[in-house]
């Protein structure tokens, strides 16, 4: 047999097989006359076989394309996207037969059917729905929503129809775990929520934190969802993770309609959640008072109180709800409000509702009910008062309405004989005043003289808060206001003025053995107590206490420095003039007054009608206040004059 050798060259296909044998360099293959018949046989089928190989269409390799993030997409799939999202029909209809185009996702994990379940035309979705593989109907994207869910959110009730006809599964979630018919109470539309519960939506399914369809439409008061929802079976008392109900959903958000549907229906008004928070708690929170008087006219209890104690009362006054406070104060016992260990006036002040405080005041409640042991000690300050609260806050409103309440005496409130619940309940005494500023471990007056008010601090102190108060930790010698008004000359003179003791600031146990001044006896607490010298003795307060001491040295009759405090004073530029006091008698005016002031009672000095009952000449009385050191009174009366001016002008 004769071994033929050929080879191809590049050629341009014609219709004509003869022109295809004669460009291929096949003529020579052609047999020749006088060949054998097998080798003729031969040749013929080895150019048939060039010859088909050449006319056979090649496949088609798609061209890829990258995106940012590195995924890879083919350029039909970008035609496809292309083609949905403009709504071309034709177009996309013409690509349908290349299916792996539809079997490819972009970066987010969008397939072609999850931009057809977005897109408003139907006939794009039914097209893409066919070129589609069905393992891509419930494919989620990378933020795990499925064609279904995105329909949803997107509101397109043909979409949703096509896909739940097709298939698409109704009890499909997504990845944070809510239901498709959660997402479409979310939504807000009825039909929609209509349509997946025909399609064997469940309506008891719950989603994310056991939040199921029922409690959303709770939450967003749609009574026609309620009602449709019922009717599907879900549970009227179904509970969240924290055991919540969806009446005490809607309690809370204050729908008055679904609260009453949801009771017809058979909602539990006693149901508690697992912090024992109680539906009509539940109904504070939002403040409703209709949904509370609802509640109440089926017997919800006001009295039942949460895991810490606290009762709907305290949570209306903490928010402010005025007309709910009102529907709840009738009805609270005041047994209940002292076993809370919490008064509602602590709740108002804290809040910062004077409306709220008037009401409760008038209503009854005691202005100085301390808190109880357990709660005062989840605060670092201890504090006990309503009062403590309003100053903390630097509410001036919410502190002059408490100090003008009613209240009771001193006496009456450290008795051991007065009760809890007589304590809270009982009537004032006739003549009674407001709230006792001194009753806080830390008294009310240092924290507002901490924050620099001035406003605050001269109304406690006209209402009697003790000026000379310590702290009870890191406890000083003289008074602790004066720690904390040091650096503010107006602060500082404002406290001296009413009776704060500037002696204490120059008495230590560091004396000089020439002194003539001594040391009173020192009981074993005093002596550890920080004296005034040892405050102003680090390196960063010797610039304030030069200017202290020279205001201290205006209050005080002859007093002697101590080599401690001589020491800090000495290189500041005020020395010469402290030396100028301390080497001259006072003069005999001055001491007067001292010793009149030392004779009054604080209280009177804190009072302007117990200073005026002294039938003393005007002169004399601003002297022994020491008027003409009173900067804040005199700059107060500079911004009325100015401000009655401007509105003249």
């Amino acid at each position: 047999m004769r071994i033929v050798h050929f080879f191809f060259l590049p050629v341009s296909i014609c219709h004509c097989q003869r022109c295809i044998v004669q460009q291929s360099g096949l003529m020579e293959l052609i047999p020749r006359a006088g060949e054998d018949e097998e080798d003729s046989k031969l040749q013929y089928a080895l150019e048939m076989s060039c010859i088909g190989e050449m006319t056979r269409k090649p496949p088609r390799t798609p061209i890829l394309t990258e995106g940012a993030d590195g995924t890879i997409t083919s350029l039909e799939h970008s035609k496809v996207v292309e083609m949905i999202k403009a709504g071309h029909v034709l177009e996309l209809q013409n690509l349908s037969h290349q299916r792996y185009a539809f079997d490819e996702a972009d970066e987010r994990g969008w397939f072609p059917l999850h931009e057809a379940a977005v897109q408003p035309f139907l006939q794009i979705l039914e097209i893409t729905l066919d070129a589609s593989y069905p393992s891509i109907w419930e494919q989620k994207t990378y933020t795990g929503e499925t064609p279904l869910f995105l329909a949803i959110n997107q509101g397109s009730l043909d979409n949703i129809r096509c896909l739940l006809a097709k298939g698409a599964d109704p009890e499909t979630q997504n990845s944070s775990g809510d239901t498709a018919l959660l997402a479409a109470v979310r939504r807000g539309q009825s039909e929609l929520v209509s349509t997946l519960l025909r399609h064997g939506a469940e309506a008891t399914r719950p989603g994310l934190h056991l939040w199921s369809p029922l409690h959303e439409g709770a939450r967003s008061g749609r009574p026609d969802l309620v009602a449709l929802l019922l009717c599907y079976g879900a549970s009227v008392n179904q509970r969240d993770a924290v055991g919540a109900t969806p009446l005490s959903v809607a309690a809370e958000k204050g729908h008055l309609e679904v609260v009453e549907q949801l009771i017809h229906k058979g909602g539990d008004i006693c149901a508690k959640a697992a912090d024992r928070g109680s539906v009509l708690f539940d109904a504070a929170q939002g403040g409703n008072p209709d949904c509370l008087a609802m509640l109440l006219e089926n017997g919800a209890d006001a009295n039942v109180p949460n895991l810490t104690g606290e009762l709907p009362i305290h949570r209306v006054s903490y928010l402010g709800h005025h007309l709910a406070l009102k529907k709840l104060i009738p009805v609270t016992d005041m047994a209940a409000v002292c076993a809370s260990g919490l008064s509602p006036l602590h709740s108002a002040a804290e809040g910062g509702h004077p409306q709220c405080l008037e009401l409760l005041l008038s209503s009854g409640f005691n202005v100085n009910f301390p808190l109880e042991r357990r709660i005062y000690h989840s605060y670092n300050d201890h504090r006990l008062t309503a009062l403590y609260f309003a100053v903390s806050n630097c509410d001036i409103v919410c502190s002059r309405i408490l100090l003008q309440g009613e209240q009771y005496s001193a006496a009456e409130y450290t008795s051991a004989r007065l009760t809890m619940e007589r304590l809270c309940a009982r009537a004032p005494p006739a003549g009674a005043a407001g709230a006792l500023p001194n009753l806080d471990p830390v008294n009310a007056l240092l924290v507002s003289t901490r924050m620099g008010n001035f406003e605050l601090v001269k109304l406690l102190l006209q209402h009697k808060a003790n000026v000379n108060a310590r702290l009870p930790f890191n406890t000083t010698h003289f008074p602790s206001a004066v720690q904390f008004a040091i650096k503010d000359e107006m602060m500082l003179r404002m406290l001296l003025n009413h009776g704060c003791d500037a002696t204490s600031c120059f008495q230590c146990a560091h004396q000089d053995a020439s002194s003539t001044v001594r040391p009173q006896p020192w009981t074993s607490s005093v002596v550890e107590d920080m004296f005034f010298c040892e405050f102003v003795d680090p390196q960063w307060m010797h610039h304030l206490a030069a200017p202290a001491v020279c205001i201290l040295l205006e209050y005080v009759g002859q007093v002697h420095l101590c080599h401690k405090l001589r020491k800090v004073l000495a290189p500041q530029p005020q020395w010469s003039d402290i030396c100028n006091i301390l080497e001259n008698p006072r003069p005999l005016q001055h001491l007067c007054r001292l010793n009149i002031r030392a004779a009054m009672k604080q209280q009177q000095l804190h009072s302007p009608a117990a200073l005026s009952s002294l039938s003393l000449p005007p002169a004399i009385l601003a002297y022994l206040v020491f008027q003409e050191h009173d900067k804040f009174t005199d700059s107060m009366h500079m911004l009325t004059t100015q401000s009655t001016s401007n509105d003249q002008v």
